[in-house]
């Protein structure tokens, strides 16, 4: 993975465990409850890894995928992970 693209999801991340750091340093009740049905802090930490990777990652690529928006995301809009690679419509054409 590009170290670009690796950094915005720590990031992300990053974010993410300190606000349940604060939920559960409040007694968060949502957070209470959610660790009565099973869910640790660390099965949590795996879920923020998860979604920031879908966020920043899978996302933008589903949407690049197909022409469905006004936006037109990863056709006149490209994406662009890193230096290397780009999504747009020249690359849509490709895979399809």
């Amino acid at each position: 993975m590009d170290s670009q693209v690796r950094g915005l999801i720590e990031r992300r991340v990053k974010f993410m465990l300190s606000q349940l750091a604060y939920l559960k340093e409040k007694d968060n009740k949502d957070l209470k409850n959610a660790e009565r049905a099973g869910w640790t802090i660390k099965k949590l930490e795996v879920v923020c890894w998860l979604n920031s990777f879908f966020q920043i990652v899978v996302s933008p690529l589903a949407a690049s995928a197909t022409p469905s928006s006004q936006l037109d995301l990863g056709g006149a809009v490209p994406i662009h992970y890193g230096e290397l690679i780009k999504f747009d419509s020249k690359r849509r054409t490709e895979t399809s």
